[in-house]
């Protein structure tokens, strides 16, 4: 949940603080040996696997994503703070634009 939060709210700082080795990256790592194989080039050939291969209970949704999901990310609100101002401005420019009166 942290994680999530802040990449929404401070992603410059998630970022510095996942690169500390036993808080981001390190706590990623697994005690399984590497089987040599990668599909960095090429897709793998033979696994045939859908899932992963996590021993528990694994959520596909949680309350909590659906609610993030749901909810506005701060650049989207900023952008439409934006929006909204500029559409003010431009209505009140037509409202108070004087009309020209034909003098003939």
């Amino acid at each position: 949940i942290g994680v999530y939060l802040g990449q929404r709210l401070a992603p410059a700082l998630t970022d510095a603080v996942m690169s500390i080795p036993r808080v981001g990256a390190g706590s990623l790592t697994t005690d399984r040996p590497d089987d040599g194989r990668d599909n960095l080039d090429t897709p793998m050939v033979g696994t045939g696997r859908v899932h992963g291969s996590y021993p528990g209970r694994v959520l596909t949704s949680s309350v909590f994503t659906q609610v993030m999901s749901r909810l506005p990310r701060p650049g989207e609100l900023g952008t439409a703070a934006v929006s909204r101002v500029q559409q003010f401005r431009s209505q009140r420019r037509t409202q108070t634009t004087p009309e020209t009166v034909d003098p003939g």
